[in-house]
């Protein structure tokens, strides 16, 4: 692997950690939902340049809309607006990993190897831990809103994969489109109706930078140089890196958002991370995937087909 893409590898991680400040950033004025309106309304630019849409099924399509375009970040945005702190969502939605290797034994006869069973165990008492740290009522249900993000996350690592080779951009693109009105018919009725209209009068031009960064930037060019690397790279070379997410997530909230972590959150963090390494990196020699059919940071998940029966 070269210097060069080592450089690329660690500013995308960044980037996504980096990410998390302006969430809570652009929270501080808009409701979660608008946030993920004007998010989506931004990931969606790029259409005015790729007018031809993307040759997928449309069941595909509109389930990657649903899960990566609307569910996804309105569960993270709904959790960190309900008090989960930014640096601990940056770990807990890394759970995807779990939630990819669930589906993927289920639906695609995906078997995972045995260290990956420790780990999945590790990473789940890791997030008990979290979960008790956390005080009741909102910070609570924000916490099962990141693990729903987390989950939506997963079932679109698995439409990807199913989607297998396209244009990504495209895909990202296109697929953020549909999500534009329902997002803004979404947060028009559970989040005040007219008073929406006027936050949206109302905000500075910072907060709409932050939520069109989080769009834009952290959607488009993330996801663009991260699957860059894939076809350039093995993904057992690449994988790993996104480790470094919740590292880079928890860093830059506690220095440039004054976050705090206490004893217990810092032990379920650390045992988070060792149960997503040990799934992630582990020694069991895997078969490289064909560069047409990696996309985005579902390539963490290394699996072994179960082997049909003769």
């Amino acid at each position: 692997m070269t210097p060069g893409s080592i450089l690329l590898a660690l500013a995308v991680t960044s980037l996504w950690g980096f990410s998390f400040v302006v969430i809570s950033y652009a929270l501080e004025a808009f409701p979660p939902i608008l946030v993920a309106f004007v998010r989506v309304a931004a990931a969606a630019l790029p259409v005015l340049v790729l007018i031809r849409p993307p040759r997928v099924p449309l069941g595909l399509f509109l389930g990657l809309s649903l899960t990566l375009a609307m569910l996804q970040h309105i569960g993270m945005f709904v959790g960190m607006d309900l008090g989960v702190p930014g640096g601990i969502a940056s770990l807990l939605v890394q759970s995807q990993v779990f939630f990819t290797t669930a589906l993927a034994y289920v639906l695609l006869k995906e078997r995972p190897v045995a260290i990956q069973y420790v780990g999945i165990a590790i990473a789940a008492g890791g997030m008990i831990v979290i979960a008790l740290s956390l005080p009741g009522g909102g910070p609570l249900i924000g916490f099962l809103a990141v693990l729903g993000s987390a989950a939506a996350w997963g079932v679109s690592n698995i439409i990807f994969k199913l989607i297998k080779a396209v244009d990504l951009i495209r895909l990202l693109a296109w697929c953020h489109l549909p999500a534009v009105p329902i997002n803004f018919a979404l947060s028009y009725a559970l989040e005040g109706g007219p008073r929406v209209i006027d936050r949206l009068i109302s905000a500075d031009a910072t907060h709409y930078l932050a939520a069109i960064f989080i769009g834009l930037i952290s959607t488009s060019i993330g996801y663009l140089i991260w699957s860059t690397l894939l076809r350039r790279h093995s993904a057992t070379l690449i994988a790993p890196f996104s480790l470094l997410i919740p590292v880079f997530g928890m860093t830059f909230m506690a220095t440039l958002r004054g976050e705090e972590f206490g004893p217990l959150k810092i032990v379920g963090a650390a045992l988070v991370m060792l149960g997503l390494a040990l799934c992630v990196v582990h020694r069991r020699r895997a078969v490289r995937p064909l560069a047409s059919e990696l996309t985005v940071p579902e390539a963490v998940i290394i699996v072994r087909p179960i082997q049909p029966e003769r």
